[in-house]
């Protein structure tokens, strides 16, 4: 599958870290499965985890803690 980002890169199964910003809350979220493209780099995410990677970000949000490093495939 082609990249839409670039046009020209092809998508390959992979992972992908997600930032989370908002005032002083700062979370990374590691090792998300994602297709990403092995020209540009860009990522996409299937709704079903992205969905968990909201569920984990909104209960590390919760947490009260500033900084999170969460590793996906440990927090699901």
């Amino acid at each position: 599958m082609k990249c839409t980002s670039c046009k020209t890169g092809e998508l390959k199964p992979g992972t992908t870290v997600i930032p989370y910003v908002q005032g002083n809350t700062n979370i990374l979220v590691k090792d998300v499965p994602a297709m990403v493209c092995e020209q540009c780099g860009a990522w996409y995410v299937n709704p079903d985890t992205l969905e968990k990677v909201r569920e984990i970000i909104q209960k590390e949000t919760q947490s009260g803690h500033e900084v999170s490093v969460i590793t996906m495939k440990k927090a699901a």
